[in-house]
C-alpha cells in the first residue's frame, strides 16, 4: 500500500492533509480505537468540517482511493 499511498499523497497533498498514525505507539492505539480500526491498512477519511465521511479498510486499488477522495473534494462544508 506504500506505493501508492505516497503517489497519492504527492498528487494531493496540496488539497488533503494526510496523516499517519503509529499503531505502535500508544497514542496511535488510543486514535484508532476511537476512529473504530480493526485492521490495517484503514483509511479514515474526514470531510471539510471534520467529520467522518469514510472508514475504509483492507487493500485498495489506486482508483478506489481517489474515487472517495475526489467525492469529499467535490462536496460542499456544510458551514458554508
Amino acid at each position: 500500500m506504500n506505493p501508492i499511498v505516497n503517489g497519492i499523497r504527492q498528487d494531493y497533498g496540496w488539497k488533503i492533509n494526510f496523516v499517519y498514525v503509529e499503531l505502535d505507539e500508544p497514542a496511535g492505539k488510543q486514535h484508532a480505537r476511537e476512529a473504530g480500526v480493526m485492521g490495517t491498512p484503514t483509511f479514515l477519511l474526514l470531510n471539510r468540517d471534520g467529520e467522518r465521511a469514510y472508514l475504509l479498510q483492507g487493500v485498495l486499488s489506486r482508483a478506489i482511493l481517489e474515487q472517495h477522495l475526489e467525492a469529499l473534494l467535490d462536496a460542499p462544508a456544510r458551514g458554508r
